[in-house]
């Protein structure tokens, strides 16, 4: 099982202050001389990276790699984390309660944190939020719009693997392969000439419309 990870930032004063350190045969070292350094870097090492290469291995194995598929047979992943920033979780709440909630151990909510979450039971309540580790119920957006109709509620489908941005007010919902075609998203396959300018797909049941995602 891959391992939480937090890697941080050296943070130091005087960073580009070195001191003369005179070796046997003439030469000179640089010596780093920083005044202060409140916090130590994570040191970036084969056995610090190796979880990510596990992780990246076991999702393209998995198929996790390619959102909107059903990924409800495959095994839970858990990929290591940076702050703010984890990898595939699960929500359990009914489709019919809006307040969704997820576990995600360690993780903190931020402008920018991007998570990846499978619902079991997918969503039919209007103006969903979602809240991860008690961090807060934010509203989930779909391409900058509520999610206040039962059209639009339905857009989160039952084990399905949706990415989420949290922009600092509300969670932006990305459907980058959504199995819900009929509904103006899906993936299709352009198999047009890299010469010739006018590209062409099919994907059955697509309709063109504001926020169409393929």
């Amino acid at each position: 099982m891959a391992r939480n990870l937090r890697i941080r930032d050296r943070v130091a004063f005087g960073d580009d202050l070195f001191r003369l350190e005179n070796q046997a045969d003439g030469r000179v070292r640089l010596v780093p001389a920083p005044n202060e350094v409140p916090t130590q870097g994570t040191d970036v090492n084969a056995e610090l990276m190796q979880p990510w290469e596990d992780m990246h291995t076991a999702a393209t194995r998995n198929g996790l790699v390619r959102l909107g598929r059903d990924v409800s047979g495959m095994p839970e992943l858990t990929i290591p984390q940076l702050d703010g920033i984890s990898g595939a979780i699960v929500s359990t709440t009914a489709a019919n309660i809006a307040a969704k909630t997820a576990q995600l151990n360690e993780f903190v909510r931020r402008t920018g944190s991007t998570v990846w979450v499978r619902f079991t039971a997918g969503n039919t309540a209007l103006n969903p939020t979602l809240n991860i580790n008690g961090t807060g119920a934010a509203r989930i957006q779909l391409n900058g719009v509520a999610l206040d109709n039962a059209s639009l509620a339905r857009q989160i489908a039952a084990n399905v693997l949706y990415g989420f941005v949290f922009d600092g007010t509300v969670w932006q919902m990305v459907v980058t392969g959504s199995s819900l075609p009929s509904t103006g998203q899906g993936f299709g396959t352009v198999e047009t000439t890299a010469a010739t300018i006018a590209k062409v797909a099919i994907l059955p049941g697509f309709t063109r419309r504001i926020g169409s995602v393929v």
